[in-house]
């Protein structure tokens, strides 16, 4: 995945029955094994290479926050928990440059 940065202090924690989805003002394209990002809040692009790319396809619709660690964690034989420490600061820099919002909490 790629290395995200810590959240920004305003960026709230995201919990496992979080709703998420993609912003519909997140500028997006896809590339050979990634996507780019830009989001309002985002001074530069930022490209989720894969695996992190498949997190962006299932936030197409809206999904809870622990269906996609249990998603990424069978789809890639890895134990939830070690995705999840993974897939949170991730989330959150998302969530922070508006890139993903929560629908429902």
């Amino acid at each position: 995945m790629t290395e995200p940065s810590p959240p920004t202090p305003e960026a709230e924690a995201v919990r496992g029955h979080d709703v998420l989805r993609r912003s519909a003002d997140t500028l997006w394209r896809r590339l050979l094994g990634g996507v780019l990002l830009l989001a309002p809040d985002m001074d530069e692009p930022l490209r989720l290479s894969q695996p992190a790319d498949v997190l962006w396809e299932l936030l197409a619709e809206a999904i809870p926050f622990d269906a996609l660690v249990a998603v990424l964690a069978e789809a890639h034989d890895v134990p939830a928990d070690v995705v999840r420490n993974d897939l949170t600061p991730l989330v959150e820099r998302l969530l922070a440059a508006g890139a993903i919002v929560v629908v429902r909490q």
